[in-house]
């Protein structure tokens, strides 16, 4: 497989994951502000097989499935509107922290968008640096050939070169026995 088919389908999935994160999240935000978030497919059901029900949705000995009914107003004892202003505050914290989380999602597919283009670059420099190598094979293959005809010239002239050489010597040996046979 391709460098460059690899970086596609990483980026591919690494945007899969994050468009995910972020569909979960909205998921649970909207949870959270009690819409009623039913799962695909199914309008009767959410993600366990369970009917979710809206906050508007209930009154006091109501049946699920039957909107337009709400919730009926009861004078709240001190504990429970204690019990009521923790659980907004719990909420209100976990929204702050789900923007936070989606910020950072924000980031992270900013960052992953980097990382795709620095991906991009570096194939565009693998490839470069391969075409170089190749041109830089065959220039070496040429100059390797070159050389041994070089080679083959040198040592073949050097060959004639120790022949004539060594006629020189003989014939000098010759000449100088016979010069010595003449003087004396």
């Amino acid at each position: 497989m391709s460098v460059q088919k690899i970086k596609a389908a990483d980026g591919q999935r690494r945007g899969e994951d994050l468009m995910s994160i972020a569909r979960e999240v909205q998921r649970v935000q909207s949870l959270y502000r009690g819409e009623a978030m039913i799962a695909q497919g199914d309008a009767e059901s959410g993600q366990n097989g369970m009917r979710v029900i809206g906050l508007g949705e209930l009154e006091e000995g109501a049946k699920p499935g039957q909107p337009g009914r709400r919730v009926v107003q009861q004078e709240m004892t001190a504990q429970q509107q204690m019990q009521l202003t923790g659980v907004r505050s719990t909420i209100r914290q976990q929204d702050e922290l789900l923007d936070e989380i989606m910020l950072k999602l924000g980031d992270l597919e900013q960052i992953n968008q980097q990382i795709g283009d620095e991906l991009e670059l570096q194939t565009e420099m693998l490839a470069d640096t391969e075409e170089q190598m190749d041109r830089a094979q065959s220039t070496l293959d040429k100059v390797n050939g070159r050389l041994d005809e070089t080679l083959k010239v040198a040592n073949a002239k050097s060959t004639t070169f120790c022949s004539y050489a060594i006629c020189i010597f003989i014939l000098l040996g010759i000449g100088v026995v016979l010069f010595n046979l003449i003087s004396g």
